[in-house]
């Protein structure tokens, strides 16, 4: 995807508001950003582990382990909550609580519950709406709407946003990809009315912008 950003000096005095509210967040939430410092190698608190990153680190290791056991259809939907408790007494991690847990990572989750097959569909489904995008953003050129192609690009951003989010995210907030799909194929079916008015033909996902050729019945003889 081309992400087209606009960058205006005006957003910057959003910076200094941002402080602001970050300092009168809740102690708790102030406290879970200061976990980060744990990420970075030259920190007085490197090596030291949250409790939070390493519950949510484990939880992704078992949905590997179960992907790995059923690699081609998984165990099934629902069945990682189910199954957690049980791999995590077979690996012996006895410092986390025996309990069902989510796996905190979308793509793990399908992994784990419905293998490569689950994986392959959810690729599918992701490059179709990537694509729908692309194609709307382009044939709404076309079309001369560069609103609605702003938007269409818009809405890629908002797409590969949710798809990094989905790294750290379980399924329970899948209804927000589903929504992203559903958005990305309506466009897709706008951008082409508005291009079929604009030009009088239906566009053609292989058109490239602005360098259609005529066909030999559209070429009026000499």
């Amino acid at each position: 995807i081309v992400l087209h950003l606009r960058l205006n000096p005006r957003y910057l005095l959003a910076l200094p508001i941002i402080w602001l509210a970050f300092s009168f967040a809740p102690a708790e939430m102030r406290a879970r950003f200061d976990t980060l410092n744990t990420l970075l190698p030259n920190s007085d608190t490197a090596g030291q582990e949250d409790a939070s990153l390493k519950r949510r680190s484990v939880e992704m290791l078992m949905a590997a382990y179960m992907f790995l056991d059923h690699p081609i259809v998984g165990v099934g939907s629902d069945n990682y909550r189910a199954l957690y408790p049980t791999y995590i007494r077979e690996y012996g991690i006895g410092d986390v609580q025996d309990e069902e847990r989510n796996a905190h990572s979308y793509y793990l989750e399908i992994a784990a519950e419905h293998g490569v097959v689950g994986l392959a569909t959810i690729a599918g489904v992701i490059l179709l709406s990537l694509r729908s995008l692309l194609n709307a953003r382009r044939w709404f050129e076309d079309a001369g709407d560069h609103r609605m192609a702003e938007l269409a690009v818009a809405m890629s951003i908002a797409f590969a946003g949710y798809l990094v989010s989905a790294i750290f995210l379980h399924g329970d907030f899948d209804r927000f990809f589903w929504q992203q799909v559903d958005l990305a194929a309506a466009c897709s079916v706008v951008a082409a009315h508005a291009y079929q008015r604009a030009v009088g033909k239906m566009p053609s996902a292989n058109l490239t912008a602005q360098t259609a050729q005529p066909t030999a019945t559209e070429v009026s003889p000499a």
